[in-house]
């Protein structure tokens, strides 16, 4: 018998590799996510990261200016 589970980002039917237990104890919930909605879930958020690095050197130099003039 197969272990499949659904991925609750995109709904298809995987055998999970390795499942993420979120919580403590009787809290604990198993967040299923296939491999692809895995990958593209983590390039998103390292590209909001980016975005909110790059937008926070931009306020700096912006300030900087401000306090030259």
């Amino acid at each position: 018998m197969t272990d499949k589970k659904i991925c609750m980002d995109c709904g298809t039917r995987f055998n999970p590799k390795i499942q993420m237990d979120v919580g403590v104890g009787d809290d604990a919930v198993a967040v299923v996510v296939c491999e692809d909605c895995f990958a593209l879930l983590k390039r998103r958020f390292w590209n909001s990261m980016k975005m909110e690095i790059n937008h926070s050197n931009s306020n700096i130099v912006s300030q900087d200016k401000q306090n030259k003039e």
